[in-house]
C-alpha cells in the first residue's frame, strides 16, 4: 500500500509499460485499498464552519454549519 494515493496510480501506470504482469498485481492492491476516503470516512470543518471533504479540498464546500459546530455529516450532500 502507499501513503499517497497518487503514488499508487503512478506506480501502476509505470508498471503497465515496464512489467504488465506486476501491474495486474498492483491494480488488485489498489482496488483492495479502495482509494482516498475524503468525504466518505473523513471530513474537515474549517474555522468558518464550512464542511469540506478534507483539508486539501478547501475550494469545494459541502455545506455550512450556522452555529460553527460540526454539522451532521449524514445531512451533507453526497458526491457519490
Amino acid at each position: 500500500m502507499v501513503d499517497n494515493h497518487c503514488d499508487g496510480v503512478y506506480l501502476y501506470m509505470r508498471l503497465l509499460k515496464e512489467d504488465p504482469e506486476r501491474a495486474k498485481q498492483v491494480y488488485k492492491l489498489l482496488e483492495a485499498n479502495g482509494g482516498n476516503a475524503s468525504g466518505v470516512a473523513i471530513g474537515c470543518l474549517d474555522n468558518l464552519g464550512n464542511v469540506h471533504a478534507d483539508q486539501f479540498w478547501q475550494s469545494y464546500t459541502f455545506g455550512t454549519s450556522a452555529s460553527g459546530r460540526s454539522p451532521s455529516f449524514g445531512r451533507t450532500p453526497r458526491t457519490r
